[in-house]
């Protein structure tokens, strides 16, 4: 999966959470808006990397990390 579209779940995922579209090209981070659990934020804002090396290397890894949030 190319990284746009990681950033395009993790922007999504965002979305929601908050009910807020997350500010374009930018890293999100829904705790800043609602009480959410470390993990989760912190999955988000990886998703959402604006370096693409910081991102997930696919949305398998995402997911993983999702199922133990």
């Amino acid at each position: 999966m190319p990284q746009s579209d990681i950033y395009a779940l993790g922007a999504t995922l965002f979305y929601l959470l908050v009910a807020q579209d997350p500010v374009p090209v930018s890293v999100s981070s829904p705790a800043a808006h609602i009480e959410v659990g470390s993990s989760l934020d912190t999955i988000i804002r990886k998703a959402t990397a604006l370096d693409t090396t910081r991102r997930y290397a696919s949305v398998a890894d995402l997911a993983a990390e999702l199922k133990t949030a």
